[in-house]
C-alpha cells in the first residue's frame, strides 16, 4: 500500500493539478480544509481555554489527517512549529504527533521500514553520524542533566528526517510540504497580530507568564523592546524568542517568493500576500539578524533572475517597511543602529565568541562535551557553529558542517540547469530555496540554534528538490554524480 493519492481509493476530492513552480501537488481540498481547521483550533486554544474538548479535537483531527495520508503528519509538525500548539492541552504535543506519524506509517505501510533501510539518504546519513558522535560527548559530559536535553534536540532533528524519507515518495508529496511550509509560516503573522491586539487576556499569555515568572527577564521584557529611548512591541507571541522566531521564517520566505515567480493570476497575488506576511513577521521581531537575513534572502532572490517578477512582492514589502520605519521610532533606531551594535561588540556576542574559542583550546579535537559552554558560563554562545566547535571539537564541527554541505551538494543538479515545468533556469525552485538555506545558515551564526529540527528539515527538503521530476526515484535516494 503506497502513500501516493492515486493508490488511495478514498481520495475522491478535487486535487490541485500542479503546484506553482512545477512541483505536482497532491493537496486534496479536504486535507487543506482539515489542516486549516486544525490551525484554527490551535489558535482558539491559545486565546480561550477549551479544556478537554480542545485536546480531544486536536487528537481527532490529527489522527484523521494521518490516516488519510501519513505525509500529513509532517505538515502537522510544521503547524506546531509556527502556531502555539502548547495551549491545546496535549502534553509533549510534538512527541505525540511524531509517535502517531511513525506508528500509523508503519501500520499502514509496513514495507516502509524496509525501504528506509534500503534507500540511502546522504543528509540523514550525515546527521546520523553527528548524532552518534554527539552521544559520546553526552555520555562523558560533566553535567548530564544539562547535556541530555541539549542532545535530545539533535535526536528529534534526525527523527524529522526519517519521517521525511518514510512519507515523501513523489514530487506531489514534496510539493505538499513546500506549499504548506510557506503558508503556515505566513499565517503565523495573523496569529501574532491578533495576540498583540488581545494583550494579556489570552490563555497563551497567562501560560507563558507563569513559565517565565522566575526568569531574569520577565515576559513583558521579552515581548517589548526599549531602544534608543524608544519603546516598541516585538511581533512575537508571548514566550517566543525573537531571534529564534526570525530564524524559522527565512526558509519559508524563500519558498513563498519562489512560488510567486512561477505562478500567475490569483495565485501570484496569493503568494505575494504570503511572502509579505512572512517578511513582516521576520522583521517585526526587531531582530537585527532577522532583518539582515531577510535582506539576504530577498537580495539573492532578485539576483537569481527575478528582478522583474519580484517587483510586486518586494515592492509591497519595501513600502510597508518604509512606512513602519517612518512611524515606529524604535524600529527605525533598531535597524539603523546595526552598524553601531557591531562596533560595540554585537551586543556582547564578540565577548562570548572569544570565550568560546578560548574554551575550545582546552580540547580542540574532541571537544569539551555537550552543553559544556553553558555549564561553565551560564549563557549561550550565540553562534551555533562555535557552540558545536567548543562542545564537540573539530571532529563534531566537521560532522555538523557535513550535513549542510551534503544537502547543498545534493541540490546541484537543479542549480546546474534543470528546468521546472518549462520555466527558465533562473527562476527554478531549487535556486530560490537555496537562498533560504543561505539565510538559515546565516541566522544560526548569530544565535545558539540548539533545536536543529527545522534547520535539518529544511536541508533535507532542499536536497529532495533535486529529485523533482524524476518519477522513478523518491527522496530517500541520494542523487548520483
Amino acid at each position: 500500500m503506497g502513500f501516493s493519492h492515486e493508490s488511495q481509493p478514498w481520495h475522491k476530492d478535487t486535487v490541485l493539478a500542479t503546484l506553482d513552480g512545477g512541483i505536482y501537488s497532491g493537496f486534496a481540498w479536504l486535507d487543506m480544509a482539515m489542516l486549516l481547521a486544525l490551525w484554527g483550533l490551535v489558535f482558539m486554544c491559545s486565546v480561550l481555554s477549551l479544556g478537554f474538548v480542545g485536546s480531544a479535537a486536536f487528537l481527532a483531527l490529527t489522527t484523521i489527517l494521518i490516516v488519510r495520508n501519513p505525509g500529513n503528519g509532517l505538515l502537522i509538525l510544521l503547524l506546531i512549529f509556527y502556531a502555539p500548539a502548547v495551549t491545546v492541552g496535549v502534553p509533549n504535543v510534538f512527541s505525540v504527533v511524531v509517535a502517531m506519524t511513525l506508528g500509523l506509517t508503519v501500520v499502514l505501510n509496513p514495507a516502509s521500514l524496509g525501504n528506509l533501510l534500503l534507500r540511502s539518504s546522504q543528509v540523514l546519513f550525515a546527521a546520523g553520524a553527528f548524532v552518534l558522535y554527539g552521544a559520546v560527548q553526552t555520555v562523558f559530559s560533566e553535567n548530564m542533566s544539562l547535556a541530555l536535553p541539549y542532545y535530545l534536540k539533535y535526536i528529534e532533528g534526525v527523527v524529522l528526517l526519517v519521517i521525511l524519507i518514510l512519507t515523501v515518495k513523489t514530487p506531489a508529496d514534496l510539493g505538499r510540504i513546500l506549499m504548506w511550509w510557506a503558508i503556515v509560516a505566513g499565517l503565523a503573522t495573523v496569529i501574532k497580530a491578533i495576540h498583540i491586539m488581545l494583550g494579556d487576556q489570552t490563555v497563551l499569555y497567562r501560560m507563558m507568564e507563569a513559565r517565565h515568572i522566575h526568569d531574569q527577564f520577565g515576559l513583558e521584557d521579552r515581548i517589548n523592546i526599549l531602544h534608543g529611548g524608544e519603546s516598541g512591541r516585538r511581533f512575537v507571541l508571548p514566550g517566543e524568542e525573537p531571534n529564534y522566531t526570525s530564524t524559522g521564517l527565512v526558509f519559508p520566505l524563500a519558498l513563498a517568493l519562489a512560488f510567486h515567480s512561477a505562478s500567475a493570476g490569483v495565485r501570484k497575488l496569493f503568494w505575494t500576500v504570503v511572502a509579505c506576511m512572512t517578511a513582516i513577521g521576520c522583521v517585526g521581531t526587531y531582530s537585527r539578524s532577522g532583518f539582515l537575513a531577510t535582506t539576504l534572502v530577498v537580495g539573492l532572490y532578485l539576483l537569481r533572475g527575478n528582478l522583474v517578477k519580484g517587483i510586486i512582492p518586494v515592492g509591497v514589502f519595501a513600502g510597508a517597511l518604509a512606512m513602519a520605519v517612518m512611524f515606529i521610532p524604535a524600529l527605525n533606531k533598531r535597524i539603523f543602529g546595526i552598524g553601531d551594535a557591531v562596533n560595540e561588540g554585537a551586543t556582547g556576542r564578540f565577548t562570548l565568541w572569544k570565550q568560546a574559542l578560548e574554551m575550545w583550546f582546552d580540547s580542540p579535537i574532541f571537544g569539551n562535551g555537550m552543553s559544556a559552554f553553558y555549564d561553565r558560563y551560564h549563557v549561550a554562545v550565540h553562534n551555533s557553529y562555535l557552540q558545536v566547535l567548543v562542545e564537540t571539537g573539530v571532529v563534531g564541527f566537521v560532522l555538523f558542517l557535513a550535513v549542510i554541505v551534503v544537502a547543498i551538494f545534493a541540490g546541484r543538479k537543479l542549480r546546474k540547469g534543470a528546468v521546472i515545468a518549462g520555466e527558465s533556469n533562473d527562476r527554478h525552485l531549487s535556486r530560490v530555496a537555496l537562498s533560504g538555506v543561505f539565510g538559515f545558515c546565516f541566522m544560526i551564526a548569530t544565535v545558539t540554534y540548539q533545536d536543529v529540527k527545522l534547520f535539518w528539515l529544511a536541508l533535507g527538503v532542499y536536497a529532495a528538490i533535486s529529485l523533482v521530476g524524476q518519477g522513478s526515484k523518491s527522496v530517500g535516494y541520494a542523487p548520483g554524480p
